[in-house]
């Protein structure tokens, strides 16, 4: 890629505009060449990237990519919202629909859909803007509720324990917002997802379980507690713990232990030994795993057959 043209994409993000290449000494067919042989990708009109750079990407990754190409030609008073906002400021995204970059207008242009922008008309103090590499973005709160209102349960609640997770909202951030957006379609959804959200979801599969948990009319577990035994000493850290039912459930994603450098028979082992010990102490363990999020009612069962078996462990306790 022609020098000149490869450091004015870096500083963009990677998009640089048809007008760029063409002020670098390329010439529109040229351009059509290296986009045929895959070298170069158009992402809208006007805006291209290096292939190598948007293969690299995951969807969301990519959708960011076209956030900073609709940047090069944005117009004044519009800023980056809803789930582009999201992704922008880094919140971890899970299916959500990535179709169309969005945009507000802080002026009193109308709404309007059009070369996969979705220009929404929409009240914003200025002080719910902030710059995000270089672009425009409403605040994550507000990206959060607006997410919240166009997105379905599981993908909201993900978003927003995400925030509230990397501290990029706060609960009363969250309800101020949705109180001023109460009369907004979708608005009581968006309001089951406020009051639900939880910073200490660690993951969009410990998101997902929570989610899992409340539909099937499970009691509403602690996150994260640590457990001790009789003498005080650390046992483990568990994702979830139904107290009074004495029950524990892991969220199995194998992303966990990626990258850790323990070998994998290791990690076995360990759990294996971990999960021993807790049981030693009277508790229930129960493994979720992706596949399992996709069963609900089976895993709330296999849920409620730990409760039933703590329950008669305790009118029956063994005797030595």
């Amino acid at each position: 890629m022609n020098p000149r043209l490869a450091a004015i994409a870096d500083a963009q993000h990677g998009p640089f505009t048809r007008a760029q290449a063409l002020a670098c000494g390329l010439s529109d067919d040229e351009l059509r060449h290296l986009v045929r042989v895959r070298e170069l990708r158009r992402l809208r009109r006007g805006a291209y990237v290096q292939q190598q750079r948007y293969d690299r990407l995951d969807a969301v990754g990519r959708h960011v990519l076209r956030a900073h190409a609709v940047g090069l030609s944005l117009e004044d008073r519009t800023a980056f919202s809803h789930v582009t906002a999201a992704a922008l400021h880094g919140l971890v995204l899970w299916d959500v629909d990535l179709s169309l970059v969005h945009v507000t207008r802080l002026d009193t242009g109308a709404a309007r859909r059009c070369a996969g922008v979705d220009h929404h008309a929409g009240m914003i103090d200025a002080a719910e803007v902030v710059r995000v590499c270089g672009l425009p973005a409403v605040h994550p709160a507000r990206a959060v509720v607006e997410v919240a209102l166009t997105s379905g349960l599981e993908a909201s609640v993900v978003a927003a324990d995400s925030a509230l997770r990397r501290r990029l909202a706060t609960k009363p951030e969250l309800d101020r917002l949705f109180g001023e957006m109460r009369l907004w379609p979708c608005s009581g959804s968006a309001g089951r997802v406020i009051s639900f959200a939880d910073g200490l979801s660690e993951s969009v599969g410990e998101s997902r379980a929570r989610v899992l948990f409340a539909r099937q009319g499970l009691p509403v577990p602690v996150l994260q507690r640590e457990i001790v035994d009789e003498a005080g000493r650390f046992v483990a850290r568990v994702d979830f713990l139904f107290e009074d039912e004495r029950v524990v459930v892991e969220f199995d994603g194998d992303v966990k232990y990626r990258g850790t450098g323990v070998d994998p028979s290791d990690v076995v082992i360990a759990e294996k030994r971990r999960e021993d010990r807790l049981r030693e102490l009277g508790y229930e363990v129960v493994r979720v795993t992706w596949s399992d999020l996709a069963q609900p009612e089976r895993t709330a069962r296999r849920i409620l057959a730990a409760f039933a078996r703590n329950r008669t462990r305790s009118r029956h306790p063994r005797t030595a």
